[in-house]
C-alpha cells in the first residue's frame, strides 16, 4: 500500500464507526512541536475531535515541566481544547523559557506561584498575573510584554528580569515594597526615577539600556551593585 497514508484494520464484524475521541501518547524525548493529527485526518477527515494527551515522563516526575507540556499542548491544539492530565496545585515553580506558549490565561489560578520564567517565549499580555501575590521571581526577558503594569498587584516580587525586552516604562515599579534585584540589560528604558522610591533594590543590571541619568538611584542607600556599561 501506499506508505504515506495509516493503516486500519478493522476486526471482522465489528462495525467501524469514525472515532470522535483521539488519545495521543507521548513519550520522553517526543518533541511537542512534531505533534500532528495529520494522519487521523487523512484517515478519517476533518471531524470534530476530542483529543487527550498522556505525556510519559521519565521516573522522577517534574510537575513544573508537566505545567509547562500542557500550555504548550493547549497552544498548539487550541481548535481542539485538548485534555492534558493535570497541573500540580503545589507547584512553585513553572519554566516557559524559550517555548511557544503565548498565552499564559491558565497561570492565573496558580495562586501559590513562586517563580515564574517566561522569558523569549512570544508572550505580551502579563495581565494573567494579575494578583499572584505569592510570585517572588519572574523572568521576562526578551519577552514582548511592554506594559507591567500588572506588577503593583505582586508586592512579594524580589526579582525581575526584563533583559533584551521591550519595556520602557518602569513606573509599575514606583514604591515597590520589596525588589532586591532588576536586570534591565539591552531594553528600552531611559528613565529610572520611578525606581527612586525602591529603598529594597540590592542589584540593578542595566548594562547596554537607553538611559543617560542615574541621579535618580542616589538616595537608594542600599543599593550594593550598580552595573551601566554601555548604556545610551
Amino acid at each position: 500500500g501506499n506508505a504515506d497514508w495509516p493503516v486500519l484494520f478493522v476486526p471482522e464484524g465489528r462495525e467501524f464507526k469514525i472515532p470522535h475521541n483521539l488519545m495521543i501518547s507521548l513519550y520522553p524525548r517526543v518533541d511537542l512541536r512534531q505533534i500532528t493529527i495529520s494522519p487521523v485526518r487523512k484517515m478519517f477527515g476533518h471531524h470534530k475531535y476530542s483529543i487527550e494527551f498522556r505525556r510519559i515522563y521519565n521516573s522522577i516526575s517534574n510537575p513544573s515541566l508537566e505545567a509547562r507540556d500542557e500550555l504548550e499542548i493547549r497552544q498548539l491544539f487550541n481548535i481542539y481544547q485538548p485534555k492534558f492530565g493535570k497541573v500540580h496545585s503545589e507547584d512553585f515553580q513553572l519554566g516557559l523559557r524559550e517555548t511557544l506558549v503565548s498565552d499564559i490565561s491558565v497561570i492565573s489560578s496558580m495562586t501559590a506561584l513562586e517563580n515564574l520564567s517566561l522569558d523569549y517565549a512570544p508572550v505580551s499580555d502579563l495581565s494573567p498575573l494579575t494578583g499572584l501575590t505569592a510570585l517572588k521571581s519572574l523572568g521576562l526577558d526578551g519577552t514582548a510584554a511592554s506594559d507591567l503594569s500588572v506588577l503593583s498587584t505582586l508586592p512579594n516580587l524580589l526579582y525581575l528580569g526584563l533583559i533584551d525586552s521591550t519595556v520602557s516604562n518602569l513606573t509599575p515599579l514606583t514604591n515597590h515594597p520589596n525588589l532586591t534585584t532588576l536586570r534591565i540589560d539591552r531594553s528600552n528604558v531611559d528613565d529610572l526615577s520611578p525606581l527612586a522610591g525602591v529603598t529594597t533594590l540590592r542589584t540593578l543590571y542595566a548594562d547596554g539600556a537607553s538611559i543617560t541619568d542615574i541621579s535618580a538611584l542616589s538616595g537608594l542607600t542600599n543599593l550594593e551593585s550598580l552595573h551601566v556599561e554601555r548604556t545610551s
